[in-house]
């Protein structure tokens, strides 16, 4: 009987089957992905775009979500460098934009699938910088949470994001001018969550206005976000068709 050929008992994967098992170890484990950069050219093109999935800046988050953390002076630096379509398809979060101070919004127009963000507004529109939330950068964007006492004006912007369905913020003062003001010209908003610390008494007219509103007991920065992170944060889910 003839011995079977060296072909025949190469171990290797088929191309495909290596990219998914580098692919679904890369999303399992996050922090991992600079580890496995360093197999192959063809596994670093495979997995790092996978790193950029949801960009966390600043020092606020832990590492229990087992994201990669970047400084605002690296991230600036990848939209800068890397090819117009390296981001295209990766980053579809950013989050705490802490360590953000203001990078131009120029830098971001290459983050066409940006879908959710969660900022501080006072970080991303710095004084005297004017805030534009009609930038090409909010053009895909359904999801967006504001963690800061954010002036009206700043706040009625939100109106220019053609795509937001969700959007969930954590001043009640706001509330007023919110309903009246705002959520009427957000024709496609689903889903209006106040995250709050205690019994909150001034969203009474968020409850005439519309049905989408939803309160949800606001545990902490980092509690908030990181359930925002990994879709425990059944707040939205209430309201999605």
């Amino acid at each position: 009987m003839a011995l079977p050929s060296v072909r025949s008992r190469d171990p290797r994967l088929p191309l495909d089957l290596e990219r998914t098992v580098f692919e679904i170890s890369a999303l399992s484990h996050p922090r991992k992905i600079p580890n496995l950069m360093l197999v192959s050219h063809r596994v670093k093109s495979w997995v790092e775009p996978m790193m950029y999935r949801v960009v966390v800046l600043g020092s606020y988050l832990p590492t229990a979500h087992d994201l990669p953390m970047l400084t605002y002076d690296i991230f600036s630096r990848l939209l800068v460098t890397r090819p117009p379509d390296f981001f295209t398809k990766a980053v579809t979060l950013v989050v705490d934009l802490f360590d953000f101070r203001g990078t131009s919004m120029a830098a971001w127009e290459s983050l066409e699938c940006l879908q959710r963000i969660v900022i501080n507004t006072a970080t991303l529109f710095p004084v005297p910088s004017p805030t534009n939330f009609s930038h090409q950068a909010f053009r895909a964007v359904t999801h967006l949470e504001i963690f800061d006492e954010a002036a009206e004006q700043t706040i009625a912007g939100i109106a220019h994001i053609p795509h937001l369905t969700h959007f969930a913020f954590n001043d009640a003062d706001l509330s007023a001018y919110l309903s009246s003001s705002v959520f009427p010209a957000c024709s496609r908003l689903k889903c209006i969550v106040l995250l709050h610390e205690a019994d909150m008494y001034r969203v009474e007219t968020l409850l005439d206005v519309t049905d989408a509103f939803v309160r949800a007991r606001q545990t902490g920065r980092v509690t908030d976000i990181s359930a925002f992170i990994s879709n425990e944060d059944m707040s939205w889910l209430l309201k999605v068709d």
